[in-house]
């Protein structure tokens, strides 16, 4: 159990120092605390920026039960003022305040659409933002409006701000979906934890008579 002074808030912005140099922590979506700062202090001079901004994991950062709510709060909060239906077409539809990284779109056609590379360059190159079905980022959108579960961890690589996993129902599936909320909601990436069922391309394909392979389990 941590006493008053570890849960004490951070002013921020305040420096970390990388084996490069320095970065600047200007994370404002919850109030940080002392030993949250001790945990990423401890790792973060080991590399360099660039290092931990291609790092899997980053600096793992324990997340209290209060800021936890205040990050679910935050995120309802940022869905209705985008939609008042909090409806994940018109969502989806916004130019501000909601949006995904470029990297996202590969990975949920990895991991959601279970698409391989082979199978990605047959649908015509690099431009994965528009290879991802439509049905399957309104329902990814669904399950994070959805969600009411955050990860105990944050995660910080060496950024202004920290990415939060939030635990969402998709389909049959566990589906966790890392998000940053610099400017609103950034949908980082995706990590599928539990499985069963179609995916999304074999449905659409069985629907419209088209032949597929049997699905992977993995």
């Amino acid at each position: 159990m941590r006493g008053g002074e570890d849960l004490a808030n951070v002013q921020i912005p305040v420096s970390i120092r990388v084996k490069d140099g320095y970065v600047q922590l200007s994370e404002d979506s919850i109030q940080l605390h002392p030993f949250q700062l001790r945990q990423i202090r401890k790792q973060a001079a080991k590399k360099t920026k660039s290092q931990w901004h291609s790092s899997l994991d980053g600096v793992k950062i324990d997340l209290t039960s209060d800021q936890r709510a205040d990050l679910i709060a935050l995120k309802d909060q940022i869905f209705g003022y985008l939609s008042s239906s909090k409806n994940p077409v018109e969502i989806l539809q916004q130019q501000r305040g909601f949006g995904f990284a470029k990297h996202a779109f590969k990975r949920i056609l990895e991991r959601v659409e279970r698409l391989s590379e082979q199978d990605m360059k047959a649908l015509g190159g690099v431009n994965y933002s528009v290879m991802v079905h439509p049905e399957t980022l309104e329902k990814i959108v669904s399950s994070l409006i959805d969600s009411k579960v955050v990860h105990v961890e944050a995660a910080w690589k060496a950024h202004p701000f920290l990415n939060f996993c939030f635990v969402c129902g998709y389909d049959e599936r566990e589906l966790e979906i890392i998000v940053n909320f610099q400017v609103g909601i950034m949908i980082v990436t995706l990590i599928m934890k539990k499985e069963s069922g179609y995916f999304i391309r074999e449905v659409y394909s069985i629907e419209n008579d088209i032949p597929i392979k049997k699905p992977s389990p993995y």
